[in-house]
């Protein structure tokens, strides 16, 4: 398949995740190593509409929307494990990607320059936070900066997703509505914090949470309405 040039950098740790029912689960590993996408995924289909195929050794199907938007759609969890966006109206201008294929909630966000060769790279979570060290290159393909996303949170992902868990927050993605997860630093003491927000009854409730310490700072609530639905808003 045409996408292995960038899946061969892949390997994964087996490390303990949040799951509904408390499973192990499998989170991708990331490292600073160059690599590249093979572009032409873009080019081969470029009539308008949807092509798409069958990959008969995985069972996966891939999707080309618009010779734009390349999609890997997995019929067995029923949803889509990888996906890459080429934006631009003539020329490939970015491309950007995210891969779910190992973890359904924590995957790795990619971002690419026109000619394929890696820009970013990071672990993200699919409710909306970065999660360790992200890594970005310049055209040569050399890590020109590292930035440690986690700097700052004692109280992790991982603390959250069990605060969750207590609270009866799904994390689940097929959830009606998506819960938002961010983080934020301030010049304040304590400079960091979670918020949490999901959807309750008629409302929205958001729990903020000090990133040291997992302290509640605060519990607030709004209205619910239709653009509470985040389902789908990425990086």
């Amino acid at each position: 398949m045409k996408l292995i040039k960038l899946l061969t950098i892949l390997s994964i740790v087996t490390i303990e995740s949040y799951s509904q029912n408390n499973n192990a689960m499998k989170v991708p590993e990331i490292n600073k190593e160059f690599e590249k996408l093979d572009i032409s995924i873009f080019s081969e289909h470029p009539v308008a509409g949807i092509n798409q195929k069958i990959n008969e050794e995985s069972g996966t199907t891939f999707k080309l929307f618009n010779g734009r938007k390349y999609e890997e759609w997995d019929p067995k969890s029923k949803r889509t494990i990888r996906s890459f966006y080429a934006s631009g109206e003539r020329e490939i201008k970015r491309i950007t990607g995210y891969d779910y294929s190992v973890n359904p909630i924590v995957g790795i966000y990619k971002e690419f320059y026109p000619d394929g060769k890696i820009r970013v790279k990071g672990l993200y979570c699919w409710f909306g936070f970065k999660i360790g060290t992200w890594f970005y290159f310049d055209q040569g393909g050399v890590v020109a900066k590292e930035e440690d996303t986690d700097v700052g949170f004692s109280f992790t992902y991982k603390d959250v997703f069990e605060y969750c868990k207590e609270n009866n927050v799904s994390l689940e993605r097929n959830s009606e509505f998506k819960p938002h997860i961010t983080k934020s630093k301030t010049s304040d003491v304590p400079t960091t914090y979670w918020y949490i927000t999901f959807p309750f009854t008629d409302k929205m409730i958001t729990h903020k949470l000090s990133g040291v310490d997992g302290t509640v700072i605060s519990i607030s609530e709004e209205k619910l309405n239709t653009a509470d639905q985040r389902m789908g808003n990425e990086l």
